[in-house]
């Protein structure tokens, strides 16, 4: 998740990476472990940073691909960076809304793993997934964000995983 510090031109918000707040290991781990992410895949993650993203690579291998996208031109130059210094050749980086995910960006059939790691309330990636693809995803419900794997499946997307919550009220006590 991050949190919109700065704003650029109307609709454009922009962080500052070192204060945008970072899923803690476990819930990276769990939601990657959600996704089903296998040696081949095309994988999609909307909200980068670039480390989501080698982890993502590793799963996916030399024959995979990873997509990686975020709004914030700050945060994918730095992704872009990291990824090049660190040799993850397979990850593409990307600047744009993930809202409106330009088409060009998503490969022939869909992506086999979409993994979400900002905030979102919309899941407007069904189009851009395969058939039996998974998306997981930070949902906002009743003031908890639940990572929720999703399975593609005639057109629609079946819950079949929910995972821990984090409560803000519940992290307080």
């Amino acid at each position: 998740m991050r949190t919109p510090t700065t704003s650029s031109p109307p609709g454009t918000a922009t962080t500052e990476p070192s204060r945008a707040p970072s899923p803690t290991p476990w819930l990276q781990a769990d939601m990657l472990e959600a996704a089903r992410i296998q040696p081949g895949h095309r994988v999609l993650e909307i909200g980068s940073g670039g480390y989501n993203a080698a982890l993502i690579a590793e799963l996916v291998g030399p024959t995979g691909h990873v997509t990686t996208l975020d709004i914030d031109p700050v945060v994918t130059e730095r992704a872009v960076r990291f990824l090049h210094e660190t040799g993850y050749s397979q990850v593409s980086v990307v600047t744009a809304d993930a809202e409106h995910l330009p088409s060009k960006v998503v490969p022939k059939g869909g992506f086999d793993a979409i993994v979400v790691t900002v905030d979102t309330w919309d899941l407007p990636w069904i189009d851009a997934l395969c058939v039996g693809g998974r998306l997981v995803a930070p949902l906002r419900l009743h003031g908890c964000h639940w990572a929720i794997g999703f399975t593609k499946a005639k057109g629609v997307l079946h819950c079949n995983e929910p995972l821990p919550a984090l409560c803000p009220a519940c992290c307080r006590n």
